[in-house]
């Protein structure tokens, strides 16, 4: 009974430890929504642009963004004048925005984010959305993009 009850056990911490659930199909390619949380510190105004499995960060005016997270990771982006490169740890990878519809919710900050484009034919489904900060300085804003399948 005593080496029953130990198999039990080792099988059951196996089973927990062990990563045995399957692998989430790519953000994009699903029935149900997607999320992207974005933190950052904002010094005015910058834009957040989402399009081929990748995010980017196309500043617009005072300092760039500083101490940046996306879904809890920390990111250093490098720039190219007013671009930063790629962003593209996502888990699960994100795929394209094709048939998908954005909505954008102001988490924490003074400022505030707007859709300016959502994905389409005629822009190669890239999601453009304005982060303002509107107050003197630098303040952190967080947001939730929720990414939803056309029609649900």
């Amino acid at each position: 009974m005593k080496h029953l009850f130990t198999l039990i056990m080792l099988t059951l911490a196996t089973m927990i430890l062990a990563d045995t659930s399957p692998e989430r199909p790519p953000i994009g390619t699903r029935l149900q929504s997607d999320e992207i949380l974005f933190k950052a510190s904002i010094d005015a105004i910058d834009d957040i642009v989402i399009y081929n499995g990748k995010l980017c960060i196309e500043h617009v005016s005072r300092n760039k963004p500083q101490n940046i997270t996306i879904d809890g990771k920390t990111w250093e982006p490098t720039w190219e004048a007013n671009t930063s490169s790629n962003y593209t740890r996502f888990n699960p990878k994100l795929v394209s925005l094709k048939d998908i519809v954005a909505k954008v919710t102001l988490i924490k900050g003074r400022g505030n984010a707007v859709i300016q484009e959502q994905p389409s034919k005629e822009n190669k489904y890239r999601l453009i959305i304005r982060l303002t900060d509107g107050g003197s300085g630098a303040d952190e804003l967080e947001i939730k993009i929720s990414l939803n399948p056309k029609g649900k």
